[in-house]
């Protein structure tokens, strides 16, 4: 089953094995007992390295410690336990060895932060050897739960696991009270690092799920959200996209990531002056109607287009006209999203009868292209949507348009429409904009991890709007995992870390195009994968021209490259967050004909795996995007569902991911999974 523990990940000293749960004969488990064993004895040497480290009042010795780490490399135990024929193929020990040279780091800044002095040096040497025995305790009592598992090709006993923590934290307690401890110059910190090691060992087996101690909760996450939305419209190159650069990079430094930076980006900023649109019958010219509108992004300049109005679907030429184009957004039937998905989470069944409404309507964002190419002067585009707005961001490609256009409201439009109906419309369109190339930047701040290799994870810093779910909402999901990577401890990270707040998103995806053509090499040869993360959206209804959260998250897309490790991890993660609502989605094939999948994933995809989480909610570009949009019951569930990925992919590396990389339809489906109350 999906949601069963799952190994693999890379994680201190092994203790979460590839195929300890369940396996078949006897030979895979002898292989895995013998990695066990030759883990616990290399923990067993580093521990004792800083043992005598701490009697002599200095750092660990570089030769100690790398004879400690030789039992995992080349010519140690896993090539003894391969030689000797219990296992068919040797494992890549680096992961391993990592790991463990982290946690020594960590436990060496301990001992060295205050070195004894010569009259007490036996006291502390006591307190270090008993807390580094607790350590060694630790490991080798939960590695003993997998050793007798692998041997009887069982699962983990739960309760052998228990016991190992139970006996763990009662050493720690022990030694805590211990003279030798109590009140000491940085004895404090060795019994912390102990007590962290006890729980993340205990963890690790558990399958490596979440701090929720160090997760921000949700408040704290809407709380991000409302700030950045209250600066204002933030669009690319506005001052409240400049402030959200700053106060992110602010953010990033005050969690405590690494190589902060802003990276400098040009877009293009597109700000409406002034539009109108009036119209009038040709019989009675001097009667004018002034409608309401909103300026089509992008729009050309235009003092005064005076000309026909014809609509679109009316069978006449356009040719000289003002064309009047009926704009209704789509509707996707879940039962047909289903047939492009590689997997689905739905206990609720609601996929078989919902109907979503997209924020797109014919052409994506060529609106106007079609009236244009027939001969049209300018666009008047009547939306066609379940609430009362004409303020609608599209087109954002950042490409200027050839002809003036303007966006009308659904009630605006029906007038406008029944106006034509009473006879031969001419209107007046007047466009005035201000379009310029200016600078924004992308965000970015680092953590190392336990391996040379990396994890982005990401989202866009500008909107359409002062938009919360467009992406407010998702650059607080960033900053809670980047909160939560800096207050684990580093053997934690599988990987190095980069989080990115993109600029440019609302611009043509300027931010991103940049960061790739830039760092293209580093995508390609170092990135593990990249996970991004937009639109926690709510689901709404339209009632009386408002629109009203029903209170269901809005469909959730998770856009996964095509290997069976990281669909199988998000699917995994989905499961065990109970994830509602959700299908893993292809990168390629949809919408129907793309080589990509939709927004920010497209730029990274196929130069490195992408996990690419968003929805599309029918609001997504509108200014009715507010803060009450935010689905804020999914936060804490996505953001411990990252966690997971990411710790499901600490046994992975850049070369075996794109090893695995298939062609589909995948070989075998995903296994389903059942619901998450039973779950660790």
């Amino acid at each position: 089953m999906l949601c069963a523990l799952r190994g693999g990940t890379a994680l201190l000293l092994a203790l979460a094995v590839p195929g300890a749960s369940a396996l078949a004969s006897t030979a895979p488990a002898a292989c895995d007992a013998g990695k066990l064993r030759c883990v616990t004895g290399a923990a067993r040497g580093l521990l004792d390295c800083t043992a005598a480290a701490a009697r002599r009042g200095t750092t660990p010795n570089p030769g100690c410690v790398e004879k400690a780490i030789g039992k995992l490399r080349d010519g140690g135990c896993f090539a003894e336990a391969e030689q000797a024929g219990a296992c068919s193929a040797a494992p890549d020990p680096a992961p391993l060895s990592r790991s463990v040279e982290s946690f020594l780091d960590e436990i060496v800044k301990s001992v060295s932060a205050a070195p004894p002095a010569a009259k007490d040096g036996g006291v502390r040497d006591r307190c270090a050897a008993a807390l580094e025995g607790c350590a060694a305790g630790a490991v080798q009592r939960y590695s003993r739960c997998h050793i007798r598992a692998a041997h009887r090709g069982k699962p983990v006993s739960e309760s052998c696991l228990d016991r190992a923590g139970q006996r763990a934290r009662r050493c720690v307690a022990r030694a805590e009270q211990k003279r030798s401890c109590r009140g000491r110059a940085g004895n404090e910190e060795l019994v912390d690092q102990a007590e962290a090691f006890v729980d993340f060992a205990a963890r690790s087996v558990a399958g490596a799920g979440p701090r929720d101690a160090v997760l921000a909760d949700s408040q704290r996450m809407l709380a991000w959200a409302q700030e950045i939305t209250a600066q204002g419209i933030r669009r690319p190159g506005y001052d409240a996209d400049a402030w959200a650069e700053t106060w992110s990079r602010d953010r990033f430094a005050e969690l405590g990531l690494q190589n902060v930076e802003l990276d400098p980006i040009e877009v293009e900023r597109w700000q409406p002056l002034h539009w109108s649109l009036e119209v009038w019958h040709e019989s009675t010219p001097d009667e004018k109607l002034a409608i309401p509108s909103y300026a089509v992004p992008l729009s050309a300049e235009a003092a005064g287009v005076e000309a026909p109005l014809v609509s679109a679907s009316s069978g006449e030429s356009l040719a000289g006209a003002l064309a009047v184009q009926d704009f209704p957004f789509q509707v996707l039937p879940q039962v047909i999203t289903r047939l492009f998905a590689t997997w689905e989470y739905d206990p609720a069944g609601d996929f078989d009868t919902l109907l979503q409404v997209l924020p797109f309507g014919p052409g994506f964002q060529a609106v106007m292209e079609p009236s244009r190419a027939a001969g049209a002067l300018g666009f008047i585009g009547l939306l066609d949507i379940p609430w009362e707005s004409d303020r609608y961001y599209v087109p954002y490609d950042a490409e200027p348009r050839a002809i003036p256009g303007v966006w009308v409201s659904p009630a605006n439009g029906k007038a406008l429409t029944e106006f034509m109906a009473e006879g031969p419309t001419r209107g007046r369109l007047v466009m005035q904009r201000d379009l310029r190339t200016v600078g924004s930047h992308n965000v970015m701040g680092t953590l190392p991890g336990t391996s040379d290799e990396w994890v982005i994870i990401g989202s866009h810093h500008d909107g359409p709007w002062a938009s919360a779910v467009e992406d407010a909402a998702g650059m607080a999901l960033v900053l809670a995992q980047a909160e939560y990577w800096a207050g684990v401890p580093v053997w934690e990270r599988p990987h190095n870390l980069l989080f990115l707040l993109n600029g440019g998103h609302m611009a043509g995806g300027a931010g991103l195009k940049h960061f790739v053509e830039t760092r293209l090499s580093f995508l390609q040869e170092q990135v593990v994968t990249e996970i991004h993360l937009e639109h926690p959206a709510a689901e709404v209804r339209g009632e009386n021209g408002v629109l009203v959260p029903t209170g269901e998250p809005e469909v959730r897309w998770w856009f996964t490259s095509f290997i069976p490790p990281l669909e199988e991890a998000v699917a995994d993660a989905i499961c065990r967050e109970d994830l509602g609502r959700s299908f893993v989605m292809p990168v390629e094939g949809f919408p129907p004909g793309s080589s990509n999948p939709p927004t920010d994933g497209a730029f990274f995809h196929p130069h490195a795996p992408i996990v690419n989480f968003l929805t599309a909610p029918m609001y997504l570009f509108d200014e009715q995007d507010t803060l009450d949009k935010v689905h804020e019951p999914s936060l804490v569930p996505l953001s411990r569902a990252v966690v997971r990925i990411v710790n499901a992919l600490g046994s992975e590396s850049v070369a075996s991911l794109r090893d695995q990389v298939y062609a589909p339809p995948r070989a075998e489906p995903l296994v389903a999974c059942t619901p998450a109350g039973s779950n660790p």
